[in-house]
């Protein structure tokens, strides 16, 4: 569950806004006559793809989460 939640924290903190960041330059070069459109669009593409991880990493936290309630409720059981 740990490891599921670095993941997270890195692609928020880090790979997202770095792809946003690219994305908006990229944009703003074109706008300038200095990009072309397929810069543009493998950076918009680059942003998709981390918006993307970022959704299967916080999916993987969630079921993490889930999995390790199931087996603490299961310990604490009495057997039968």
């Amino acid at each position: 569950m740990e490891h599921s939640h670095e993941v997270a924290e890195v692609l928020r903190g880090t790979l997202l806004p770095g792809a946003q960041k690219a994305a908006s330059l990229a944009e703003l070069l074109f706008r300038a006559g200095d990009a072309t459109v397929l810069e543009v669009v493998r950076l918009r593409r680059a942003l998709v793809t981390a918006r993307i991880r970022l959704g299967h990493a916080l999916a993987g936290e969630a079921l993490a989460r889930v999995r390790a309630h199931f087996l603490v409720d299961a310990l604490g059981e009495p057997a039968s």
